[in-house]
C-alpha cells in the first residue's frame, strides 16, 4: 500500500527581459533563462487570501475552487478530476491555472515577459505485506521473513 503526498510552493513572480544571448534560441525563448535573462522585478507570492468555496460541475466530474494574492496581481483555480469516481487525489488529476491579473508591469516597452516561479515537494510511503516462512522444510516456521508483496509506482 501506498500514500503519496505533494506540496505545492508558488513563490513569486517575475518580471523580466530576455538576454539578447537567447533571442534566436527557440528552445529557450518561451521560457525564463536562469543564467542570461535580467530580473526586472520580483513580486514575492507570501499573502493570499482565503480560499473560495468548492463548486463541483453539474456532471459531478470536477471541483473547482481557487485563491487570489492578497493584493489583487494573481489567482490560482484549482480544478480536480474525479473522471473515476474515486476520492483519492494525484497530481495527473489536478489541473492549476494561473490567472494573472492587475500585474504592476515596470518595463512600459513591452518587450518583457513574466514567469511563475513555484516548488513541489512529493513524499511517497510504502507498505510492504510480509509473512512468516520455514527456514529449512523440517524446522520451526517464523526464522526468516519473506516479502509476500511488494510494489513502487510512479
Amino acid at each position: 500500500e501506498t500514500e503519496t503526498s505533494y506540496i505545492i510552493s508558488f513563490e513569486k513572480i517575475i518580471e523580466y527581459e530576455s538576454s539578447s544571448s537567447n533571442s534566436n534560441d527557440t528552445e529557450t525563448e518561451a521560457a525564463y533563462d536562469w543564467e542570461n535573462d535580467n530580473i526586472v522585478q520580483e513580486i514575492m507570492l507570501d499573502n493570499f487570501g482565503s480560499l473560495s468555496d468548492v463548486v463541483d460541475s453539474d456532471d459531478g466530474i470536477t471541483s473547482t475552487f481557487n485563491v487570489s494574492t492578497a493584493d489583487g496581481v494573481a489567482e490560482f483555480v484549482f480544478t480536480i478530476s474525479r473522471a473515476e469516481m474515486s476520492e483519492t487525489l494525484s497530481a495527473n488529476k489536478m489541473k492549476i491555472d494561473f490567472r494573472l491579473l492587475n500585474f504592476p508591469w515596470l518595463n512600459s516597452n513591452s518587450s518583457s515577459s513574466v514567469a511563475l516561479i513555484s516548488s513541489i515537494q512529493s513524499k511517497r510511503k510504502i507498505k510492504v505485506k510480509e509473512e512468516d516462512v520455514d527456514d529449512d522444510e523440517d524446522g520451526p516456521k517464523g526464522k526468516k521473513k519473506s516479502v509476500e508483496e511488494f510494489t513502487i509506482s510512479f
